[in-house]
């Protein structure tokens, strides 16, 4: 997934982020679910990715 991203070592884009997590909680109150809960998962998750990415683009600048 890193490479998809501009090569100037930036991983997060907060924004993009907000985005996602307010289509999330949307569709967890949708589908009848805790959009706390729900959030939290997908905070996890992205967090997880971005250590993923971000070593990887370390590893590459070495």
């Amino acid at each position: 997934m890193g490479e998809i991203k501009q090569p100037t070592g930036q991983v997060r884009d907060p924004a993009r982020e907000a985005q996602v997590l307010a289509q999330v909680r949307r569709l967890a109150q949708h589908h009848g679910l805790s959009q706390d809960i729900t959030e939290t998962v997908y905070r996890i998750l992205m967090d997880y990715f971005v250590d993923i990415q971000l070593n990887q683009v370390t590893s590459q600048t070495l």
